[in-house]
């Protein structure tokens, strides 16, 4: 396991839509991606002459790694506070989903895998290029959880996603869970941040 956790870096983010929140390093530092920083450009979107699948796949299998040793030190399966996980629906065709194989590879050890809930209701321009204000405005309403039998009830839901920017996605899939599920709390977990 090789596992990039520095916890000098570790962030704690409060935030009103849920109970605790994190990230694990910055994106980058004065100009410079950082080691998850790295690792997160190669597995979304370093362009090779030819794009090489397993490279990506390496690069997501130390950011997995690290997320693992987080979540272990953090939560303890014994008293950890959740026992679902979900990721934000992506709004483009990947070669490589880097959370959607975060948050598959955390199944087992009690916790379920409840991504394919979440659906977009609408299609959504690129976010990338909004403001925080256009992005909450864009997003209003833009996701659905479609409830099934494996997901009827939970002591809490981890939301994970790889680069906390504004947080507006995190925010509107913890909107839709607390109505959904009212009560039950909600855990965030972000492998970068480029916020300040």
């Amino acid at each position: 396991m090789t596992s990039f956790l520095d916890k000098s870096f570790v962030q704690r983010f409060p935030e009103r839509y849920w109970q605790e929140g994190w990230a694990l390093s910055h994106y980058s530092r004065d100009g410079v991606r950082t080691e998850l920083g790295q690792l997160i450009y190669k597995a979304k979107y370093q362009v090779h002459i030819q794009d090489n699948l397993s490279e990506r796949q390496e690069a997501g299998k130390h950011i997995l790694d690290t997320v693992k040793d987080f979540i272990r030190q953090k939560y303890p399966y014994s008293v950890r506070p959740f026992d679902a996980a979900v990721r934000p629906p992506s709004n483009l065709e990947k070669i490589f989903d880097l959370t959607g194989y975060i948050v598959s590879n955390l199944v087992g050890g009690g916790i379920r895998d409840w991504s394919e809930q979440i659906v977009k209701t609408r299609d959504l321009p690129n976010m990338k290029s909004l403001q925080s204000k256009q992005r909450q405005v864009e997003l209003d309403g833009a996701y659905e959880f479609k409830k099934s039998d494996q997901t009827k009830s939970s002591k809490g839901i981890l939301i994970v996603d790889d680069v906390l920017d504004t947080g507006s996605t995190s925010r509107e899939i913890c909107k839709v869970l607390d109505r959904v599920f009212p009560g039950v709390p909600r855990y965030f977990l972000a492998v970068t941040y480029l916020l300040d």
